[in-house]
């Protein structure tokens, strides 16, 4: 995933979650996979812009929980227990390992 962010903080990540979600109140129990903008689940450094690689595993281990498509938000660290998206990708769709191309 790509991502750029004009005014990046301590703390931002990047989430996956199922397409349907009110990206205004995310709650991050919901989410698939997340990662640090940094790129991992440790670090936590401000940053401007990166590709941050999710495994498509983590999509197909989620079980299909009602979507077949996904959306990616960036989200800024807080209080919680939702939270409201910065930013929103378009809807994609994964691909199964049983289609290839």
């Amino acid at each position: 995933v790509f991502f750029r962010s004009c005014f990046p903080e301590t703390g931002d990540w990047i989430a996956i979650y199922e397409t349907g979600y009110d990206a205004s109140t995310l709650v991050f129990e919901d989410s698939i996979d997340w990662a640090y903008t940094c790129g991992d689940k440790r670090c936590q450094n401000a940053v401007f812009s990166e590709v941050i690689p999710f495994s498509a595993d983590s999509l197909f281990a989620s079980g299909g929980r009602g979507s077949p498509t996904y959306q990616v938000h960036l989200m800024r660290d807080g209080l919680g227990p939702s939270y409201s998206a910065l930013a929103s990708s378009t809807e994609f769709v994964v691909v199964g390992r049983e289609r290839d191309c």
